[in-house]
């Protein structure tokens, strides 16, 4: 334990056995097991962790080492007049204040990657007037509305999924006003009978009225995360619910630029837009969610793009494509792709000089 102590939590910056991390150690002989308790299953220091357990150790001349991960995820706190919602740690809204910017497919994303990372997730589809989760989740609609036990989670890919969809059959509309939305996510929330949940996602309709205020007014909400797209009207929609969130007291965890590149369908290189970046950094009211050590300004999920042809693709000749990408690139973009690299700095698309080749990045 004299040699744990001096492996640091990367970002608490203290050590992990006076945090309490380390737990149930075993040794025999030359081999020592262990287990470590992260603050998340979804935890992504796992690694640099380990590597600073190895290297306290090896001096010690341990042969084996085994180390067992385990999770105590902290639930939030609730504010005066929130109710905590049963069985639940902490509540995460994906939100936008713009339609069609893919917040169900992001909160899918989201929910599965922190099951496939072995947290226990619930999933809420709050867009009581076009429930999509179902379909995207492979659910039948109206698989419960025969139900007499009323509404209940359906789990699939490891996640607890709600929704409206599963009480109509497909193509219903729902044809209600603002409170009946606003008391339809507040009984999604509290009268669902929840599993025990390290983390329950909550998919959000367009807008800043009923249904995104009463989550945040009737619920312990531990962040929320924003999604746009690279456009500016998108872009000022999502500045709209950012405000909104701030009002209401609700962290924003950061934001993530959805259908931010477009692959031509000519052999061409990818053409990338960081129209949000640059729109992020002109609005002060942007900078609640940045810091200059921790954040970057850019969007959360921004990620350098590399162009990649399939060697079965029919090549086009040279001259046509070259043609064909001229067309293209007459109109202007926030980023461009040259040399088959990403590069933001370049205002307006360029196609690659050369022959094309199968195969190549």
């Amino acid at each position: 334990m004299a040699a744990l102590m001096t492996v640091n939590d990367p970002e608490l910056h203290a050590s992990i056995v006076r945090l309490g991390m380390v737990k149930d150690v075993v040794v025999e002989d030359r081999s020592v097991r262990l287990t470590i308790e992260l603050t998340t299953p979804a935890c992504p220091l796992k690694d640099t962790i380990e590597q600073d357990i190895r290297g306290a150790l090896e001096p010690l001349g341990i042969a084996n080492l085994s180390i067992t991960w385990g999770a105590n995820v902290r639930a939030s706190n609730p504010k005066e007049g929130q109710k905590p919602v049963a069985n639940v740690r902490n509540i995460i809204a994906v939100a936008s204040n713009k339609g069609g910017v893919g917040k169900s497919t992001v909160a899918t994303n989201l929910a599965v990657a922190l099951a496939k990372a072995g947290a226990r997730v619930g999933l809420i589809d709050a867009d009581i007037t076009g429930p999509n989760l179902p379909t995207m989740f492979g659910v039948q609609p109206g698989l419960q509305r025969e139900s007499t036990e009323g509404l209940r989670a359906v789990e699939r890919y490891g996640v607890h999924l709600v929704s409206i969809g599963f009480l109509l059959p497909k193509g219903t509309p729902v044809v209600w006003r603002g409170p009946m939305i606003g008391s339809a996510v507040r009984q999604l929330l509290h009268d669902v009978p929840w599993p025990d949940l390290d983390y329950l996602v909550i998919d959000l309709p367009p807008g800043t009225s009923d249904a995104a205020m009463s989550m945040a007014q009737d619920a312990p909400i531990s962040g929320v995360v924003i999604v746009s797209t690279p456009q500016e009207v998108s872009i000022e929609d999502a500045s709209k619910a950012i405000s909104m969130f701030e009002k209401l007291d609700v962290p924003v965890f950061g934001m993530i630029e959805n259908m931010s590149y477009f692959i031509a369908p000519i052999p061409a290189p990818v053409m990338t837009s960081s129209v949000t970046a640059a729109l992020a950094r002109r609005r002060t009211n942007w900078a609640s969610i940045s810091s200059a050590k921790s954040r970057s300004s850019l969007p959360c999920g921004r990620m350098p793009m590399r162009a990649r042809r399939s060697s079965t693709r029919t090549r086009t000749p040279l001259r046509q494509r070259r043609s064909n990408t001229s067309r293209v690139s007459s109109r202007p973009a926030s980023a461009s792709c040259k040399g088959w690299e990403c590069n933001p700095d370049v205002e307006h698309f360029s196609p690659p000089e050369g022959p094309a080749v199968a195969g190549r990045p």
